[in-house]
């Protein structure tokens, strides 16, 4: 351990004298660029006795070809007025006023070139030998320690890298010392970069070459900091402790070469723009066509700001437009609101009868419901539940409590416990709201976001179950691998009060571009080819759903027809509805159809959505009504005498919910027989017609989901 101690002092010492070597001038030596020159002092506090601390000087020296790195040090004092003892010997003892010995007996001076403390004087790097040049740093260094506080281990064998530091590119993966390969990636075509390596010990000089490694070569290599135009293809080498650089180095050293490839940055397309670009692009300016405009203007709104600025193209556009808005558009059909609702109140007389739901929720909705009709249902649904005996309604489609939970909870009946039945507390059941798929979802999740039933837990399952069946192209299907509008829209009705959520948020825009891309020029939809009343019916509620002015949105409105329009293509001369335009009033595409005005009707007066029942407070009870009743579980067949605890609270959600209003669709299966429900022995009228209903609905979604074989 004394021998090592030794030969350290006496190597340090070495380097701390730095040049014994007389300093020469001449005036008429040729400027042959210039160094920077660094005097610092990091090591000893002014705290602890230092007369200064920090970067004494930090200049730029002008070199000629007598210049050496000694006497550029000493021209750089002397051109600031500082003090430098013992620059005439070769030998700085003190700078300023900070002396080699003011920190103790292991204190001095030590020179570095281009971050290298090298192994012999600074006066031995010159220009006349071709060892100092243009572009070299020189720091002259305060050391309290024999140079172990400034990175420097005479005796040391490693020769990796501490820090490499690049700018004008980014560096892959993040520098580690022990990794020797990086990718560097720049902005365009050709770049300037600078590299600063930084070694772990300064005993052993660090050089950077680009395309070709040529440690042996003096003047191939870049200096640190400085500018290196770079291609892609191009290899940076930064080699450390090569030999051709000292004169000396310890057994055991080998060199560490890191290599760098220069690749261009992939240029990002954004297929966004590049799609409004191409709509715009294919709009023919002499044979304007209403619908390409429009089309082009729903896919230019929906970008953001920035993306906008990106469309070069945008003043065709406005140009197509400026030529529609002169041409008088076609007459188109729409539908009168209150003629409509009018129509329902004179229809829908006999509603108090339980299977007649949807007639319920229109009537609640469309502020129609009077007390005897709601008395009647309340009753009737009472005597079909005693008939079931069971609070779940069909061991295989929870549809039916899905249903009936929407329809008691628009009339103001709480459907937590009605005749002493919880319908809500089935639809909490993944697994038996599952077995009719994803269209059993949709529904008990419109149910229970209907009047805030169930828990979070349950109904982040039901949404998580809906968002992982949502096709490439942004739509949904009950089957097959072709989205379906009408079961697009009653997913987003069932999503619309998570839309604020990130990741619900998102699949609700591929959604609605969905629906954008598939609505036919007129402003109907259709489903198999097949314009139809219920489809447009449903996309009309989910829009409202979302709080979407299905009358201003451009995304929905085309060839100047909006869905209003569209829908008014199925209304027969007496407010009904055909199932497709010029046909037959048909009672179910009616049904629809008056769910979806009903959504209008609540849109356009700024009330809540269809399916959004906040608003609405369960009654008290009756008196003929057993108040000690506890609400019965699908598990349950009687009841019991403990009192009831309604805990069905208001969500408070700003956003709203709105559910399919398709008696078709809630019947996913196509049969549907009275064994289905559990009504016992004997079966009341009302539970004849809830079953004749059913299964009609599902005969009728079978025969209009089937594709054409022509």
């Amino acid at each position: 351990m004394k021998k090592s101690v030794r030969i350290l002092s006496v190597a340090a010492g070495t380097v701390v004298l730095l040049s014994m070597l007389p300093i020469t001038t001449s005036a008429a030596s040729e400027d042959t660029g210039t160094v920077r020159v660094i005097v610092r002092n990091d090591t000893f506090s002014k705290e602890n006795g230092a007369a200064w601390d920090g970067v004494l000087l930090d200049e730029y020296v002008k070199l000629d070809s007598d210049t050496n790195a000694f006497s550029a040090l000493v021209q750089a004092i002397e051109s600031k007025g500082y003090t430098c003892e013992g620059a005439d010997s070769g030998y700085i003892t003190a700078i300023n006023g900070l002396s080699a010995s003011d920190s103790g007996s292991m204190g001095g001076w030590m020179g570095a070139i281009d971050d290298w403390i090298a192994d012999n004087s600074l006066s031995a790097f010159s220009v006349s030998a071709g060892t100092l040049e243009d572009g070299d740093e020189i720091s002259f260094e305060y050391s309290c320690s024999w140079g172990s506080d400034l990175r420097y281990d005479w005796s040391g064998t490693d020769t990796s890298l501490l820090e490499l530091a690049v700018n004008g590119g980014t560096l892959s993966p993040e520098f580690s010392a022990g990794d020797l390969t990086y990718t560097l990636t720049i902005p365009s075509d050709t770049a300037d970069i600078q590299i600063t390596p930084k070694t772990v010990n300064r005993n052993y000089r660090s050089k950077i070459y680009k395309n070709t490694y040529t440690p042996a070569e003096s003047g191939t290599d870049y200096k640190f900091g400085k500018n290196i135009t770079v291609t892609e293809g191009d290899v940076i080498f930064v080699g450390v402790g090569n030999a051709a650089w000292a004169s000396f180095a310890p057994d055991g050293v080998t060199e560490t070469v890191y290599q760098i490839s220069v690749n261009k940055e992939t240029e990002v397309i954004d297929t966004d723009v590049q799609s409004v670009i191409s709509l715009i692009e294919a709009i023919n300016p002499d044979e304007l066509n209403r619908s390409d405009v429009e089309k082009a203007r729903a896919a230019y709104d929906s970008l953001t700001a920035e993306q906008q600025a990106q469309i070069t193209n945008y003043s065709k556009l406005e140009e197509a437009e400026e030529k529609l808005s002169s041409e008088p558009k076609a007459e188109t059909k729409t539908i009168s609101v209150s003629a409509i609702k009018e129509m329902v109140k004179a229809r829908y007389t006999d509603a108090g009868i339980a299977g007649n739901e949807w007639q319920i929720i229109t009537l609640a909705r469309y502020d129609l419901l009077d007390d005897e009709t709601k008395a009647k249902y309340e009753e009737s649904v009472k005597t079909y539940l005693d008939t079931v005996g069971s609070a779940k309604l069909s061991e295989t489609m929870s549809t039916t409590n899905s249903r009936f939970v929407l329809a008691l909870t628009a009339a103001g009946i709480d459907p937590t416990n009605i005749g002493g039945y919880d319908l809500v507390e089935p639809l909490t059941d993944y697994d038996y709201v599952s077995k009719q798929g994803t269209n059993g979802i949709f529904y008990a999740l419109l149910a229970l976001d209907s009047h805030g039933y169930g828990d979070t837990a349950v109904r982040e399952k039901y949404v998580d179950a809906i968002l992982s069946e949502q096709l490439s192209d942004g739509g949904w299907t009950l089957y097959g691998e072709e989205s379906d509008v009408d079961v697009t829209a009653m997913a987003l009705q069932a999503l619309a009060p998570y839309q604020n959520d990130e990741k619900v948020g998102s699949a609700v825009d591929k959604a609605l571009a969905y629906l954008s891309e598939t609505q036919n020029e007129d402003g109907s939809f259709s489903s198999y080819g097949s314009a139809n009343a219920e489809s447009t019916s449903q996309a009309i509620i989910a829009l409202t759903a979302l709080h979407i002015d299905v009358t201003e949105d451009s995304r929905f409105i085309k060839n100047g027809n909006t869905v209003i329009n569209g829908l008014a293509l199925f209304l027969t001369d007496d407010n009904g509805f055909a199932h497709t335009a010029g046909g037959e009033q048909n009672a179910l595409s009616t049904s629809q159809a008056y769910l979806a005005v009903t959504a209008l009707y609540r849109s356009e007066n700024k009330l809540s959505a269809l399916y959004d029942m906040n608003d609405i407070s369960f009654d008290s009870r009756k008196d003929d009504i057993d108040e000690s009743s506890e609400p019965v579980s699908s598990n349950d067949t009687g009841k019991t005498s403990e009192p009831s605890n309604n805990t069905s609270t208001s969500s408070g959600s700003s956003t709203v919910t709105a559910t399919t209003a398709s008696v078709t669709s809630s019947t996913s299966t196509s049969t549907v027989s009275a064994a289905s429900v559990n009504t016992g022995d004997t079966q009341g009228s009302a539970v004849i017609v809830l079953t004749i209903l059913s299964a009609s609905a599902a005969l009728y979604l079978a025969m209009r989901k089937k594709p054409s074989t022509k």
